[in-house]
């Protein structure tokens, strides 16, 4: 499931909710020659699987589960002469190997190449205020881009549905975006890591087979990024890719952790 936002009112803030049943969240950073950039695993399926990142430069991408109707099938278009590989989209944007100009550029000819039955979209922005969700429908890439200074995810298929006015809240996670979208505008004059932690916490699911396990709000030009585990939400959690710590908020008796070349399993360690 997810919820997850771009604002920019002020400066620009990134926010996901995790909604899922309990796993292993590791957080590493990476220092591959292009960039340096943060990224959270998740532990399914006997490996860990990128979930969220952001890099040096502030700029983000994640991905969240992706509910299409019934009658919309996920199928391939082979005739496409314009391709992207949907597994590599996540990393190749990380490492700027694409650029969000690029991939904004691109309409709805480019096929996304992705597994069967594949049903993941993600949420790219970056720092000035660009951002869009990309999804793969009937093999094409389809995106809901940014319209004014914010953009919100959860788990319907935005580009078909991209009217607020007229959204089924049968839809899973239309609520949830309703109430995301409503709170961040409202506090536009104000929006900072404390209220958006707040908005956040607004979309927690608590019952169900997916509830939230962990929130992040990024900083991309602090390069830092804020987070609390569903299981003890009072605690606040600040980790900096430039110094590349992480480090218990409101508590100055405490030394920063460094984050190794191993990465810091949050949900197990002993922070």
């Amino acid at each position: 499931m997810c919820t997850s936002f771009a604002a920019y009112y002020g400066k620009p803030l990134y926010g996901m909710n995790f909604d899922f049943p309990k796993v292993d969240i590791k957080v590493t950073i990476e220092k591959p020659a292009q960039v340096k950039f943060i990224c959270f695993y998740i532990y399914v399926f006997n490996k860990y699987s990128p979930l969220v990142g952001m890099n040096e430069h502030g700029n983000f991408v994640n991905l969240q589960e992706l509910h299409l109707d019934d009658a919309v099938v996920n199928s391939t278009d082979s005739n496409s002469a314009n391709k992207i590989d949907g597994l590599e989209l996540f990393f190749d944007y990380l490492n700027e190997r694409i650029t969000i100009a690029e991939l904004m550029a691109t309409d709805c000819n480019t096929q996304l190449l992705l597994p069967e039955n594949y049903k993941i979209h993600n949420l790219f922005a970056d720092p000035n205020g660009q951002a869009t969700i990309v999804e793969g429908i009937n093999g094409k890439l389809l995106q809901q881009k940014i319209s004014a200074h914010q953009l919100v995810m959860t788990n319907f298929a935005h580009a078909l549905h991209p009217d607020r006015s007229t959204l089924d809240l049968h839809y899973i996670g239309a609520e949830r975006y309703l109430t995301a979208y409503r709170l961040i505008e409202k506090a536009r004059h104000s929006l900072d890591i404390t209220k958006a932690m707040a908005i956040l916490k607004n979309t927690f699911q608590t019952s169900g087979d997916y509830p939230t396990q962990c929130s992040w709000v990024f900083d991309p030009r602090a390069q830092e990024i804020y987070f609390r585990l569903a299981e003890n939400i009072d605690c606040i959690w600040k980790l900096s890719l430039l110094d590349e710590t992480i480090e218990k908020t409101g508590n100055k008796n405490t030394s920063p952790i460094k984050i190794g070349d191993a990465g810091v399993i949050i949900t197990k360690t002993q922070l």
